[in-house]
């Protein structure tokens, strides 16, 4: 198992927000299986080509993810300006800005489900924060979606 201090880093605690957010959206059951991998493979060759697209960063959106025992939504999408022109079966949703621990997931994509479980089981508790809300992943230049390695920020609403 990996050492989550050291594929998270140091969390950083800022606002963000607010974003509006078009991309694929599914609900899944938290006791079953997923397939968030085939959400980025759908979306994929629309990056960069999205109506009203802005900047290239990437975004994962967990709605329900955190306290939740029945389901869960995820969106994978990117940054818009504008959701007139959205391609057939995209969704849109806007991050609120709120005030988040940011923390940095290094390795593979597949590994976050572990460093989520350490950031609310261990990290967040030692900072003497709790989650707030819906969990967001920005994917930027730091991660390789080839190999499905890099960098991904890992965003947590809190409040003290």
């Amino acid at each position: 198992m990996a050492d989550t201090q050291s594929t998270l880093g140091t969390p950083r605690v800022e606002k963000r927000g607010p974003i509006q957010v078009a991309g694929v959206a599914r609900t899944y059951r938290c006791d079953g299986p997923n397939d968030i991998p085939g959400q980025w493979q759908k979306l994929a060759p629309f990056i960069g080509r999205v109506p009203a697209q802005r900047g290239n960063v990437a975004y994962g959106v967990g709605s329900g993810m955190i306290g939740n025992s029945e389901s869960y939504q995820y969106l994978a999408g990117v940054a818009v300006s504008d959701t007139k022109a959205l391609p057939d079966g995209f969704t849109s949703l806007v991050i609120p800005e709120r005030t988040y621990a940011v923390f940095t997931h290094r390795g593979r994509a597949q590994d976050t489900p572990r460093s989520m479980g350490a950031i609310l089981s261990e990290h967040l508790p030692r900072m003497g924060l709790k989650p707030a809300g819906d969990m967001v992943e920005s994917y930027d230049e730091r991660f390789d979606p080839a190999t499905g390695r890099g960098e991904i920020e890992i965003w947590i609403p809190v409040k003290q």
